[in-house]
């Protein structure tokens, strides 16, 4: 596991090195196509300092600045699992904190928390997924084994880097607590284990916070739905493009004859209409009844973009 650092800028070159919009920031149709990755550092970091996290958390902002870089440098070029959704998931959960959703269920350290698994949850994806790991029995699938492949993979990764000693990023916090509650947060996003994590919040059986915070980071990570349409296709483009990329990986490697192109999107199309059906719509709703002023958000799904 390899991780690269950048050259270390302070707070004072980040903090209104863009001209974005508070305005814009806070609202749902935010686009983050907009902003170069580089750029994308400095809309995060502004995230992160405007929703209290590093005065309430006691973060020195240079070593978080340090961190957001390891951070960024540790996500591939990737059409779709980059660096660019983290922002744009994390965004989502910043919305919620800046409309002060989130102030009444969670604690301000399990708020930044939230915000740091929503940053870290796909780092280091590979480009492929965990089935791709299985038959290839890569190296990722050998050390984390079948269950939550990838998630523990990045699990792994995130939290080597927030325990940095060079960032120390936890440490004036109870990492015992929190440490814990970001594994629970990032393996929920794992999509094999949706419809059991929506039966427990259903039935109750498992903790409030806990409850909130995998609700949040699930919808979080399907920000791309609730965009504007234009947006979301460009995400839903990038989706395709990633998985197009798998399948033409997997076909020269002899391991079975796909679709050409036109007849790929077309299923991938299909696909994601079920998806939304039975899948996003249950869990929009689920977040609804957490969060009644969030109900209005189900409303606001594409049926045709959706990983």
């Amino acid at each position: 596991m390899y991780f690269l650092f950048y050259t270390h800028r302070d707070s004072k070159d980040i903090d209104g090195a863009i001209g974005i919009k508070m305005s814009e920031l806070e609202s749902w149709e935010f686009n983050v196509w907009k902003y170069s990755e580089e750029e994308l550092l400095n809309v995060v970091f502004k995230m992160f300092d405007q929703a209290g996290c590093l005065k309430s958390c006691n973060i020195d902002s240079d070593k978080f600045i340090k961190f957001l870089e390891a951070v960024k440098a540790n996500y591939l070029d990737n059409p779709y699992h980059n660096f660019r959704h983290a922002t744009d998931v994390t965004q989502f959960i910043y919305k919620l904190v800046s409309d002060q959703v989130l102030e009444e269920k969670l604690t301000k350290e399990q708020i930044f928390a939230l915000m740091l698994s929503s940053l870290g949850h796909d780092i280091s994806h590979p480009g492929k997924n965990s089935s791709y790991q299985k038959m290839l029995l890569t190296e990722i699938y050998q050390k984390f084994g079948e269950n939550s492949t990838l998630e523990r993979y990045h699990l792994e990764v995130l939290l080597t880097l927030i325990h940095d000693p060079e960032f120390e990023i936890l440490k004036n916090l109870d990492e015992k607590t929190l440490d814990p509650f970001i594994k629970k947060l990032v393996l929920s996003t794992d999509m094999s284990l949706h419809k059991d994590l929506l039966q427990k919040i259903q039935n109750g059986t498992i903790s409030q916070e806990s409850k909130y915070g995998i609700l949040v980071i699930k919808c979080a990570d399907l920000a791309q739905l609730i965009r504007n349409e234009i947006i979301s296709e460009k995400w839903v483009l990038a989706l395709h493009k990633e998985q197009y990329m798998q399948m033409t990986d997997e076909i020269q490697r002899g391991m079975y004859t796909g679709p050409d192109e036109e007849d790929f999107q077309f299923e991938q199309m299909c696909k994601q209409k079920t998806f939304v059906k039975n899948f996003a719509l249950p869990l929009y709703k689920e977040l609804g009844q957490a969060f009644p002023e969030l109900a209005y958000l189900k409303d606001r799904l594409h049926t045709s973009f959706i990983q």
